[in-house]
């Protein structure tokens, strides 16, 4: 058994090309993200979403429904060689299991990954680790975080867990409610402590719901339905300027959040790169958007 995948994650920052219309942070909801588009490499006549990428975005991994698979929803994944480059056709993770597969989340190493495997409240958050990135055929077998069941309340729904660091991480549940919330784990020796409600990012009668984090913990992504925004479904962000502090007041990313239900977003390191789920292209497709 993995007991939490106690890794020592490499941390050492990525340097990425600047995209060329980059515009600088101005605090006021408009970051300066380019119109937002489908990623044509993944697209299926499928619903796909959850991407997840490493820190030097030259993997992907994400749920499917694409002809294919071994359940209702499966994992899978593509590469590249460098960021310039077309994603490889997509192909079935090793991860897929003839039961639903959803929510992976990838270290910024690719090393370790977590994903939530059943349906409902019989779904448990499962974790694998290898040797080397961009190999999906080295990934372990997969194991649950046992640690997690034993603290959530039967039906919570724990998922969308992650870790970009060694001792914290991140997941949404519906501990605190029937409303899915993020929340905060901090390890404790080789297990995952109980998650705590992150408040100052809870709109307590809106969801939060599938966060992402960026590796110096100052920067967090998440979809939400509160009030302020565009559609009911948009994607909000947060910082704040030290990981001991709390974030500071959510902004919605309106430039990208004005085209349908957009969902599950995971933002690079260096803030100028987005990926998202949504459904202005009819059903569920990635979708990008730099500045």
């Amino acid at each position: 058994m993995l007991a939490g995948c106690a890794k020592i994650f490499d941390l050492t920052p990525v340097e990425l090309p600047e995209p060329p219309d980059a515009a600088p942070l101005d605090g006021a909801g408009e970051w300066g993200f380019s119109m937002p588009r489908p990623v044509m490499d993944l697209t299926d006549n499928a619903l796909d979403g959850d991407p997840t990428l490493t820190s030097d975005m030259t993997e992907i991994y994400f749920k499917s429904t694409r002809a294919g698979g071994l359940g209702l929803e499966d994992i899978w994944y593509s590469t590249r060689a460098t960021v310039s480059d077309a994603w490889a056709p997509p192909m079935r993770s090793t991860l897929s299991s003839t039961d639903n597969d959803n929510q992976p989340r990838i270290a910024p190493d690719g090393l370790t990954i977590w994903f939530r495997q059943g349906s409902g409240s019989g779904a448990t958050i499962m974790v694998s680790t290898r040797a080397s990135a961009k190999m999906d055929t080295l990934w372990s077998t997969p194991d649950t975080l046992s640690e997690l069941d034993a603290t959530s309340p039967p039906g919570k729904e724990d998922a969308a867990f992650f870790s970009t660091s060694p001792d914290v991480a991140y997941l949404m549940s519906k501990r605190s409610g029937p409303t899915l919330h993020i929340f905060r784990s901090v390890r404790q020796g080789a297990l995952w402590g109980t998650p705590e409600p992150v408040p100052e990012l809870t709109e307590t009668a809106s969801y939060e719901q599938s966060p992402w984090v960026t590796p110096d913990q100052l920067t967090i992504v998440f979809d939400s339905n509160r009030p302020g925004c565009n559609t009911g479904g948009d994607i909000w962000l947060a910082q704040r300027a030290d990981p001991s502090l709390p974030f500071g007041v959510p902004i919605c990313l309106g430039e990208v959040s004005d085209f349908g239900f957009e969902s599950a977003p995971w933002i690079s390191p260096d803030l100028r790169h987005l990926y998202f789920r949504s459904s202005a292209s009819g059903g569920g497709d990635i979708w990008e958007a730099h500045r």
